[in-house]
């Protein structure tokens, strides 16, 4: 099962054991945030999805993290990125 949705710029209490010592949600430029969806009908095969999110106002942030990412599901709105885990 999947964690449960923390805050903007906050690690979620249940993902803290699994994250290295010092890992922040609130990097220099940046916040990310963790979020538990429940879908009202199955998306990418779960009925539940794990979405995070990176908030900048850096758009060359934004820019590198998408295109170093080599995963399927990246939404970029911008300087917003949204990443969803199945």
């Amino acid at each position: 099962d999947l964690p449960a949705s923390g805050s903007v710029g906050a690690v979620p209490p249940d993902l803290v054991a699994s994250l290295p010592n010092g890992f922040t949600f609130s990097p220099r430029g940046a916040q990310y945030l963790w979020f538990r969806y429940p879908t009202p009908v199955p998306l990418l095969g779960r009925t539940v999805v794990g979405i995070v999110m990176v908030i900048t106002d850096d758009p060359r942030l934004a820019d590198a993290v998408a295109k170093t990412y080599k995963g399927d599901d990246l939404y970029q709105l911008g300087s917003l990125l949204m990443f969803m885990l199945s």
